[in-house]
């Protein structure tokens, strides 16, 4: 990269990136003019100066040309630079914006990237702009951009790391008191050690409730903030999707019955595959969740694996809920967004299931896809790699 040291702190300008030509007087002669381009191979141009105000500028290809003619000594040698200087060149001054520059000479003055222009600060000349300062200027920009989205990048990651720190210590801080809160306003409800009155044993349930929908909370907000730092680990075992789901009828039966929404296991064969069976559990959990506590009283939600066509592993979850079209399928994949509905504003939520299965789901090298209408339902399918069906196989 290009940098430059800008002299006494102060901004870098045009100026910073040109080059340093010594300027010419009106009175100088050609032939001296002359002498001096043939000294010198680099020099592109010369600016015209009196008492400091520019005056115009001598391009080096058309004054040698004009003097190489056959008269063009006797012509101009003893002339002064004025007569075959462009009187009126390109000038900017010190503090105009690179992209300003770059519109200009794009936009009307093409010739300033060959013959160069002048650079003035306060009307007075300070030196002569060329195409390579142009990209000297561009380079410097491009340095401090990167300079700047390092840092931006750096300070990043330190509070990533600060934020997975502090959601470590909040794991055990808020999930152990919470289990206690939970346990104890349990052994209340049930009146574990003696009968009490049936008021407070409502109020324990509700405690209990109350527990149950912080903990769960808490518990999507810490796994996300693993799947944001990358730290989503595969603990893998060859196991039956049939029985996961079983399962997780087993645990969400309760929850459904209380809402009355039937929860069905659809019949069907077995569904072995490699993966891990805790996120599996998890993303049937979230997925069959959200379809129970968005069906209403009388409906149904059925969950469904099996092997496709091609011999990959695949779980569903369909429900008679309110639905979604695209656009609410968009928010409801995106993390902490919700759909704003009357149904969705009855339940309370991080918003943060959905973005989880479909975390877990690509970790495993699948995906997750909806398929939804309002007013009649969402089917969320799970569908895992063929591999991972073959290697169940394989084990088995």
């Amino acid at each position: 990269m290009y940098s430059v040291a800008v002299p006494g702190g102060r901004a870098p300008g045009l100026d910073d990136f040109a080059d340093r030509v010594t300027p010419v007087g009106p009175r100088l002669l050609c032939q001296d003019l002359y002498r001096r381009f043939s000294a010198d191979p680099d020099l592109l141009s010369v600016p015209v100066v009196d008492g400091g105000m520019p005056l115009g500028l001598v391009h080096r290809g058309d004054f040698m040309m004009r003097l190489a003619h056959h008269f063009g000594r006797a012509l101009y040698a003893k002339k002064p630079v004025t007569v075959l200087m462009d009187p009126d060149p390109l000038t900017l001054e010190r503090t105009v914006a690179l992209e300003s520059v770059k519109a200009t000479i794009a936009g009307s003055r093409p010739c300033a990237l060959i013959k160069g222009f002048i650079i003035t600060d306060g009307g007075r000349y300070a030196a002569l702009g060329t195409a390579l300062s142009l990209i000297r200027h561009s380079l410097a920009q491009a340095e401090q951009h990167a300079a700047e989205l390092a840092a931006a990048l750096d300070a990043a990651r330190r509070a990533g790391a600060a934020k997975s720190a502090f959601l470590a210590t909040m794991s055990h801080e808020l999930r152990t008191p919470l289990n206690a809160v939970i346990g104890f306003s349990d052994l209340i409800a049930e009146q574990a050690i003696g009968p009490i009155d049936e008021g407070y044993v409502g109020y324990a349930r509700a405690i209990r409730e109350g527990g149950d929908h912080l903990l769960s909370i808490v518990t999507d907000v810490l796994d996300f903030a693993k799947v944001e730092s990358g730290e989503v680990e595969l603990h893998e075992e060859v196991f039956d999707l049939r029985e996961e789901i079983e399962r997780a009828a087993r645990i969400l039966g309760p929850q459904s019955a209380r809402r009355q929404v039937a929860l069905d296991v659809v019949p069907g064969g077995p569904a072995t595959l490699l993966a891990d069976p805790r996120l599996t559990r998890q993303m049937l959990l979230n997925l069959a969740g959200n379809a129970v506590k968005f069906t209403p009283a009388g409906g149904h939600v059925r969950l469904s694996c099996g092997m496709d066509a091609d011999g990959a592993a695949f779980f569903a979850v369909a429900d008679e809920g309110c639905g979604m079209d695209e656009a609410e399928i968009e928010i409801a994949l995106q993390p902490f967004r919700q759909i704003d509905n009357g149904l969705t504003r009855l339940h309370e939520g991080t918003g943060l299931g959905l973005p989880l299965v479909k975390a877990y789901a690509e970790a495993h090298g699948g995906t997750l896809a909806l398929a939804s209408r309002k007013g009649a339902g969402t089917t969320a399918r799970v569908a895992f790699p063929e591999r991972r069906s073959a290697a169940a196989e394989r084990a088995a």
